[in-house]
């Protein structure tokens, strides 16, 4: 499977994007459906070009304008950033699996929405991303993603 990778998370993104773009709600509550993938591939793929390849994909599903706007480009940073650090984590994967999903949402509300980290609708957010993360993470664990 470890072939199929890079195809796979292209796969994957878009599919997540398209999700994303289709504003599927929980209780009323949107889960980021890209910014969790993003990081839960940060922790297959092996090459800094994956990550920014698929940070910026990513990115551009999201909105595609002329006009950058901080959201995005916050969805852009995380993916790269934690793609770059996510093998230096002191934890076992699956734990900065979801140390990293947690901290991931926080800056993206911190940069976009700051106001809104103290709302009901932050917490309904971090638990779906952490959930959708965790889940995503484990099927893909196992079906041998892994690094090379």
């Amino acid at each position: 499977m470890r072939k199929f990778r890079l195809p796979t998370f292209v796969f994957l993104t878009i599919f997540f994007g398209i999700v994303q773009f289709l504003n599927i709600s929980i209780f009323g509550v949107k889960p980021n459906f890209v910014l969790t993938a993003l990081v839960v591939f940060s922790f297959f793929i092996s090459d800094f070009w994956e990550g920014f390849f698929l940070s910026a994909m990513g990115a551009f599903l999201l909105k595609f304008s002329s006009e950058p706007q901080k959201e995005i480009f916050a969805v852009f940073v995380i993916g790269m950033v934690f793609s770059a650090i996510n093998k230096y984590l002191p934890w076992r994967p699956l734990v900065g699996n979801v140390i990293i999903l947690a901290c991931s949402t926080l800056i993206y509300y911190a940069v976009s929405y700051p106001f809104a980290i103290w709302s009901l609708v932050f917490a309904k957010e971090l638990v779906y991303n952490l959930i959708l993360g965790t889940v995503l993470f484990l099927i893909l664990n196992h079906l041998n993603f892994k690094k090379k």
